[in-house]
């Protein structure tokens, strides 16, 4: 499994189906999720996205943060 590469509190961009949207890290799953454990994942708070898409987005790759 790759190494953690982020923490709680970095400010990241991420890749979400064809849109990158950016965010602040909350939760970091070192182990990956019980859905693939391959690599960590991450929950990602949006707060000002300028399609108002905000919220908490789960589980995030860490091969999707740009």
């Amino acid at each position: 499994m790759d190494e953690v590469k982020y923490k709680k509190g970095d400010i990241v961009l991420f890749r979400y189906g064809q849109k990158i949207k950016n965010g602040t890290i909350v939760i970091v799953d070192a182990q990956g999720t019980f859905f693939q454990q391959e690599e960590p994942s991450y929950d990602i708070e949006v707060t000002n996205d300028l399609l108002d898409q905000n919220g908490l987005y789960k589980h995030i790759r860490q091969s999707w943060i740009l």
